[in-house]
């Protein structure tokens, strides 16, 4: 276990550089920063820095629940690729998720922009797409708000 300021790094295996103040993390690698969570195969994280990456991960933070092809850190900053995001507390299927090709998510902002969205039904039905969509975690107000409606013939 590795604690650094705010941070906490589980791992089945860590090689700590105290030279370059550099971390790299394999195997069941489980990240906390502040009340967010990252769990992943592979992680490294200069300390100094305070930059990093993240590979093949689940995390939540707020809300949100998601996986992530890779996840990286540069202070407040962190940006998401091949990702997407949820509030359904089903990790393997939730009933719907924001797929996006872009995150990014300042964590003491507390401000998330999605980017190239598709937003998905139970892994079915691509209900439609935006460019962006952005949220601000601490109002909880989007910059905008759409409406679902459905006709029956």
């Amino acid at each position: 276990m590795i604690i650094y300021k705010d941070i906490i790094i589980k791992a089945n295996k860590a090689v700590f550089d105290k030279k370059d103040n550099f971390i790299e993390c394999e195997g069941d690698v489980l990240v906390f920063s502040g009340s967010d969570r990252f769990y992943a195969e592979k992680a490294r994280y200069n300390l100094q820095e305070e930059k990093g990456i993240i590979y093949n991960a689940k995390f939540k933070f707020g809300p949100f629940y998601g996986k992530s092809k890779t996840i990286e850190r540069d202070g407040d900053l962190f940006k998401l690729e091949n990702s997407y995001v949820t509030t359904c507390e089903l990790e393997e299927k939730p009933h719907y998720r924001f797929q996006t090709g872009k995150i990014e998510y300042w964590q003491k902002k507390e401000y998330l922009r999605l980017e190239k969205v598709k937003i998905v039904f139970e892994k079915k039905f691509n209900v439609f797409y935006l460019p962006v969509f952005s949220l601000d975690l601490e109002t909880k107000k989007p910059f905008f708000i759409p409406s679902f409606e459905y006709k029956t013939r």
